[in-house]
């Protein structure tokens, strides 16, 4: 009996220590490091989600960074929103399930907003590794960051590096701020800018890739088969650098206006968002002063288009 209560006692003072730790460490220098825990918290938050919207918005990271559902909200208040949107993702079956499985039952108004890029039909996409890698945490991984999110990040492990960095003021080159919201938004900002004309390294990223016309089709029939069950179904092509995009297209060959015309065809109603305006920090995502005007007018066009 004595060997187990000095081993609770050990075990309660470690449990004390890391948690008085945690109380005083350091922020980093690095904005990222700082928010790691509650990117955490948020990517599992969205891969776990309930049925409770009206609406939902499914994309790539264009979507997840420059769809801001608040600002949807002011134009649309009568409507609960969510953005399902995830890097690197793929529109096709996945997410298409996933995602419908978001509207509430109950709901007489469910609508579904595809926010494709050329980039989103790339066969690879079709993975969609950042869902499966936050639906699939451990249990009790999910249960800490959904129940006791402060917890979860006050024990974020730290990097020893931190120290010196405050110690001398080391700051990255870059400072990326990003403000994980619970609507599914991502507002970022970065500092200083990517300059957008800087396409070499994208453009080899991209050789040797095509566009998987069975991921296109995929979009095609669920358009479809969720307009004859009476969902309605939008589409927008997130704004970036046009430069970049143009560059996208012919690398991988993307043909839009066919693509427009067969969405529309199948029972979607195609949105136009552009403005003149809007900036990115780093050529392929807005940054979220323009994120938040984009997203007004994307709702405008949702409204006038019901």
């Amino acid at each position: 009996m004595i060997v187990l209560d000095r081993t609770f006692q050990t075990l309660g003072l470690a449990l004390l220590g890391v948690v008085a730790f945690a109380q005083i460490k350091p922020s980093s220098p690095e904005p990222i490091e700082n928010v790691r825990a509650r990117e955490t918290a948020f990517y599992i938050d969205k891969a776990h989600q309930r049925s409770q919207f009206d609406g939902v918005i499914i994309g790539d990271s264009r979507a997840l960074r420059g769809v801001s559902t608040e600002a949807l909200a002011d134009e649309l208040p009568n409507l609960r929103i969510y953005n399902f949107a995830f890097n690197s993702a793929g529109l096709g079956d996945l997410l298409y399930r996933e995602g419908e499985k978001l509207l509430d039952p109950a709901s007489s108004a469910q609508f579904v907003v595809l926010a494709p890029t050329t980039l989103t039909f790339q066969p690879w996409k079709r993975a969609n590794e950042m869902f499966h890698e936050y639906r699939n945490k451990a249990r009790d991984q999910v249960w800490l960051y959904q129940n006791l999110p402060t917890l979860a990040e006050h024990l974020q492990p730290l990097s020893p590096s931190i120290y010196i960095r405050r110690a001398y003021d080391i700051r990255p080159a870059k400072l990326l701020e990003q403000d994980f919201r619970p609507d599914g938004w991502i507002a970022t900002r970065q500092m200083p800018v990517d300059d957008p004309s800087e396409l070499a390294k994208h453009r080899e990223y991209l050789a040797g890739n095509v566009i998987d016309p069975v991921l296109v089709q995929e979009m095609m029939s669920q358009t479809r088969a969720w307009t004859a069950r009476g969902i309605r179904v939008f589409a927008f092509a997130p704004p970036a650098d046009r430069t970049r995009l143009a560059m996208e297209d012919s690398v991988l060959g993307f043909d839009w206006q066919g693509f427009r015309e067969s969405f529309v065809a199948a029972g979607g109603r195609w949105l136009e968002v552009s403005a003149s305006d809007l900036k990115t920090y780093d050529g392929s995502h807005l940054d979220a002063d323009s994120a938040r005007r984009m997203s007004r007018i994307l709702a405008r066009e949702i409204a006038k288009a019901w």
